[in-house]
Formats: C-alpha cells, sequence, structure tokens
C-alpha cells in the first residue's frame, strides 16, 4: 500500500511548509505510515523546529530528500523515523543567523537567542546522528555541505531513495553561501537565483 505523502518544497515557514498543515496532515493519518519528502534551502529555525516536534510525535515518519534540505530543513528531518536521500541530493547545517536592526541591547539579545539556537540544535543533530555535541557544533560553525553518501556515513540519513525521481535543488540564491558547492552556485546564477530576495521575513536559518 502507498504511504499517504505530504510535500515540503521551497521556503520553511512559506506556504505549506509549516507545522500547523503538517499536523493536519499527520491527523489525517494517525495511524499509517507516512512519507514526506524535503527540498528545501531552509527558512524559519522555529518554525522547523515545530515540524520537527510534530514528525516526532507521529512517530512514523520517513522523511524523502530530494533536491536539498539545508539548514532548518535539515534539522526538521531529524524529527523523523526514518531519512532517505536521493543519490544527488544535498544536505547543509550552519549556525542560526538572522538580520535584525536596533541598539546595543537589542543585538545583545539577539546574539543570545542565536546562540541558544545553536546550542539545541547541535542537540538535535547529535542525538540523531550519534555525533557528539563538540563536533556537531564544529560542523555548525563551518557550514557544513554534504552529499547523499556523505550524509549518511555521518549518520543524518539512513539511506538512499534511488528509486525516487531526481528533482533540482529548491530556488534559492546559493552564492550567498561561500562553502556551497560550485555546481549550486553555478545553478543559482544561470537561473537568475541571485537576484530572489531572501527568506521570509522574521525567518532564521
Amino acid at each position: 500500500m502507498d504511504r499517504p505523502t505530504f510535500r515540503i518544497s521551497g521556503y520553511i515557514g512559506a506556504g505549506w511548509n509549516t507545522a500547523s498543515a503538517l499536523a493536519e496532515f499527520l491527523a489525517a493519518h494517525s495511524s499509517r505510515d507516512v512519507d514526506v519528502i524535503v527540498n528545501s534551502p531552509g527558512g524559519d529555525a522555529f518554525e522547523g523546529a515545530a515540524i520537527l516536534a510534530e514528525a516526532e510525535a507521529h512517530g512514523r515518519v520517513r522523511f524523502r530528500v530530494r533536491g536539498i534540505a539545508a539548514s532548518s530543513a535539515s534539522l526538521l528531518i531529524c524529527g523523523g523515523a526514518s531519512v532517505l536521500m536521493h543519490p544527488a541530493a544535498f544536505w547543509m547545517a550552519h549556525h542560526p543567523w538572522s538580520i535584525i536592526a536596533g541598539d546595543a541591547d537589542a543585538l545583545r539579545k539577539e546574539a543570545e537567542l542565536l546562540e541558544k539556537v545553536g546550542r539545541t540544535d547541535a542537540e538535535i543533530y547529535s542525538r540523531f546522528s550519534g555525533q557528539p555535541v563538540p563536533r556537531v557544533e564544529s560542523w555548525l560553525a563551518a557550514e557544513t555541505w554534504l552529499n547523499a553518501e556523505e550524509a549518511i556515513a555521518l549518520g543524518f540519513a539512513d539511506g538512499l531513495d534511488g528509486d525516487a525521481q531526481p528533482e533540482a535543488p529548491a530556488e534559492h540564491d546559493y552564492t550567498k553561501h561561500s562553502a556551497a558547492p560550485s555546481a549550486l552556485q553555478r545553478q543559482a546564477r544561470e537561473n537568475g537565483w541571485a537576484a530572489v530576495p531572501s527568506e521570509p521575513k522574521g525567518g532564521e536559518q
């Protein structure tokens, strides 16, 4: 029997890429194994964490990464019972960041919040992969990009999704990530994605 399927495509927090939309889908299939297809460059960190929590609570979610699972998208798949990646897909994790304007106090508070979120993220990645927290923190600091085989070897995915149809990575300006694979940066330039506005307001990657 085919599994009910939900798609997360594009920025986390935009459109149907929300915890509330996933929760409604999961409630309709509370006793079923389900698939959630992910092709996302990231987005709102808090929304990603909420999606993770919904998947964990259901307990029978298989995430299938096609194209890319980056930033908050790579975090949310840690809530799955299992994670498969298409052989051509990419995975990326980094420290959360945000854009803010304000006085010194506001900037300090934002920095403290980002540090807390970063520590929590590292613990989640560690719990899912079995990698030590300090090692994960070093990968977040470096903005780490992995192909499917590397992600599997490090415990961030369980296997290859070789039967799935390949998908191009979700639209995003990959040129603003200096560590991004050259193929992604080239794709962003060739498709004009470098001119695409950044994530939804309030989003934190």
